[in-house]
């Protein structure tokens, strides 16, 4: 018999206004992200995990509570330059500033 993964995301801490929420796959944490008033400060998946769809669960959940406190849209801050592809891939429009991190937006629907 096959046992299926159990995958939630959690609140982990609240900070003044930053909240961070961890994901964890059979009660293992494999990534977090943290979010400001409307965007998203930093995100971060296990190298073992990325690129299985973790980071897309994270960040649809933090989309959907902006979306929900009726913002607009979701903004970026400080992304590296691990993370940009990532983020052009899910729509977001970003910029390089002087540090060569990256901050952008998305348009929510």
């Amino acid at each position: 018999m096959k046992t299926l993964d159990i995958v939630e995301i959690v609140l982990a801490s609240k900070e003044n206004s930053n909240i961070t929420y961890c994901l964890r796959l059979n009660e293992k944490k494999i990534g977090s992200i943290t979010i400001m008033e409307k965007g998203i400060e930093n995100i971060w998946i296990d190298e073992v995990y990325r690129h299985k769809g973790y980071g897309t669960v994270l960040l649809n959940h933090v989309e959907w509570i902006i979306k929900t406190a009726c913002y607009s849209q979701a903004e970026v801050e400080a992304v590296g330059t691990d993370a940009e592809p990532f983020f052009r891939k899910k729509g977001y429009v970003l910029s390089e500033d002087e540090c060569g991190e990256y901050r952008g937006f998305k348009k929510l629907k």
